[in-house]
């Protein structure tokens, strides 16, 4: 399992920073040579079966021989769960194909010990390339009322553990790139940081041998 977590330091209460990311209105601000995401619709019939699952479009390393993207549904069907939640979806541009996921949105408890947080998103894959996605938007409140911190942090798995060193770290680079592609287009020119970093040091040299080769 793959962790991404991306922070940004915004000049907006907790709440009015809430409110932003849970429009769409940043949708249309979106580079979309680092990301795309469009608002999905609840299907009309609960129960009723999500739309297949674009296949990966993952270009593979030399001498490893691509394996589709299947849906997958930790979350249920399209259309289950509860009235609050959304569904969004979302391709990210990669090796030159393109990752697609649909994911479930709700809006969870505010942390008890935390009384000025907002409650934040968290999310989950229904159905998409990934073998497993799921996370969070935090947001905590700054040293003032007029500013707090945004997090993101997502756990996510291709479910080929021959990507686990090589495809993964790269991907994960790239999702965090549009994280704060996200925080750009929600908040304006803000500074972010990544803890961890995306791509742990044994890993690296493997990542620029790719990126070097293309």
């Amino acid at each position: 399992m793959r962790e991404v977590r991306v922070r940004a330091r915004v000049a907006l209460d907790a709440r009015t920073a809430l409110a932003r990311l849970t429009t769409s209105a940043w949708h249309g601000r979106l580079d979309g040579d680092a990301l795309t995401v469009t608002t999905g619709k609840r299907s009309a019939t609960p129960g009723a079966p999500a739309e297949p699952a674009t296949p990966l479009d993952i270009e593979s390393p030399p001498g490893i021989e691509a394996v589709p993207g299947r849906p997958v549904s930790p979350a249920g069907p399209a259309g289950v769960g509860s009235d609050d939640d959304r569904l969004s979806e979302w391709a990210l541009p990669f090796r030159g194909g393109t990752v697609r996921w649909r994911q479930r949105e709700w809006t969870p408890a505010a942390p008890a010990d935390v009384s000025s947080a907002a409650p934040g998103i968290a999310f989950e894959q229904v159905d998409g390339d990934f073998a497993a996605l799921s996370g969070a938007w935090n947001l905590l409140p700054g040293p003032d009322d007029a500013s707090c911190e945004v997090g993101f942090e997502a756990r996510f798995d291709l479910g080929v553990p021959m990507y686990d060193r090589v495809v993964e770290p790269l991907l994960a680079r790239v999702l965090a790139r549009a994280v704060r592609a996200v925080l750009a287009a929600a908040y304006g020119h803000v500074e972010t940081e990544e803890d961890p970093p995306t791509i742990p040091a044994p890993e690296r040299q493997v990542a620029a041998a790719l990126s070097a080769a293309r």
